[in-house]
């Protein structure tokens, strides 16, 4: 009997030989778990329905909790602090732009008003030339007045906008030095064309304080050219 016992085991392989103790050996190598004591595996269970219970979010980690703000930039990320950090590196030439950008428009206003003006004030020259001829003569003198200060202003104001000009073509990029180019000639055709309106409604003009007064305002205008 004994011999036919040896003699199975042998067809068996050596697994056999080696009893139930040695054949769950193998078994517990493949499953690193269930090496560990019920406890352990019992809290890990419990970990993983927690996590699952608390979403995607958590599961994925803080690395992946940080993506949105990763791509918001370190400036969003670090607060207004940051954002006026980063402002202040521009320089001033930004805050410089603005302003020659805000003073701009107030010229662009004045100008555009300005022509208005200047064709009201020749609508009432002419009408002073309708008048009687009792009428007429102080009726002329003071609308040739206002048809001379119209464009005497609209030259002084172009004269201080040449500086601007100027300025603006020290700090602004390459591709606007074109737009430049044609903003100071139409600036000198426009001081050019204010200081001729100026000077002709001045020949007619009787009163010499007033004519001084305007002869002075013409010399001071150093600049025939802006540029």
């Amino acid at each position: 009997a004994a011999a036919l016992q040896q003699g199975a085991a042998a067809k068996q392989g050596p697994a056999a030989q080696q009893g139930p103790a040695a054949l769950q050996v193998p078994a517990a190598q493949q499953d690193p778990a269930a090496q560990q004591d019920p406890a352990v595996q019992q809290d890990a269970a419990v970990q993983q329905d927690a996590a699952a219970k608390q979403g995607p979010a958590v599961q994925q980690g803080p690395a992946v909790q940080q993506g949105p703000a990763a791509k918001q930039g370190p400036a969003v990320q670090q607060g207004p602090a940051a954002q006026q950090a980063a402002a202040a590196k521009q320089g001033p030439a930004l805050s410089e732009w603005h302003d020659l950008g805000e003073r701009f428009r107030k010229e662009r206003d004045f100008f555009e008003r300005a022509v208005w003006r200047d064709a009201a004030s020749y609508e009432g020259v002419r009408a002073a030339y309708r008048l009687p001829k009792e009428e007429r003569e102080p009726a002329v003198g003071t609308a040739l007045q206002q048809a001379a200060s119209v464009p005497l202003e609209v030259a002084e104001a172009i004269g201080k906008m040449a500086a601007l000009l100027q300025r603006l073509r020290e700090i602004a990029p390459a591709a606007m030095q074109s737009d430049l180019d044609v903003a100071e000639a139409l600036a000198a055709a426009a001081l050019n064309g204010a200081r001729a309106n100026v000077e002709v409604n001045l020949a007619e003009i009787h009163d010499p304080d007033f004519r001084r007064a305007t002869e002075l305002r013409l010399q001071a205008l150093r600049v025939s050219r802006p540029g």
